[in-house]
């Protein structure tokens, strides 16, 4: 077997094993069950980008945290930490191949009570919009049923650490 063919035949395996990867965090999504006191937001593409090229990953994890923070202090009093009805980001880092800007799409696991009231649905989008643009970032929403959690995930893979949740 020539080097060339060694290297086609791991860029396979590897892209096999990205596939696969996807594909079990997609089905995990898909059985997630909502609770009594929490809804996942499996439908919308809502995505936080930078606007700056080269910006620091950990800078941007380090804006996510706080985001939530903000998040559930506004939502849910001073001691969200103990609450299990609190607001979670599941979120996938990714970097643009064209403009080089990094950005993140996000699953969000919301509190029912936030959920079923439209004007607080409303107000939290609005706030959450208004923190994201105070930190100098964009902000979209999208309402896409059936490919948001396979978008997000589409540059997952377990030998990457492009996964986290807030």
């Amino acid at each position: 077997m020539t080097y060339a063919e060694m290297r086609l035949n791991e860029r396979y395996e590897m892209r096999y094993k990205r596939d696969y990867d996807r594909e079990q965090l997609n089905k995990s999504f898909k059985l997630i069950k909502d609770t009594d006191e929490n809804i996942h937001l499996k439908d919308r593409l809502i995505s936080v980008s930078t606007q700056k090229t080269n910006y620091s990953k950990k800078k941007l994890l380090k804006i996510l945290s706080v985001l939530n923070a903000m998040l559930n202090r506004r939502f849910l009093t001073r001691n969200y930490m103990t609450r299990t009805d609190r607001v979670i980001f599941y979120s996938f880092l990714e970097k643009s191949p064209s403009k080089k800007l990094l950005h993140s799409h996000m699953i969000l696991r919301v509190p029912k009570f936030i959920m079923t009231n439209y004007e607080k649905l409303r107000e939290f989008f609005r706030y959450f919009k208004k923190k994201v643009l105070n930190f100098n970032m964009t902000y979209t929403n999208y309402k896409r049923r059936d490919i948001a959690t396979r978008y997000s995930s589409k540059e997952f893979n377990s030998k990457n650490d492009n996964y986290f949740v807030f």
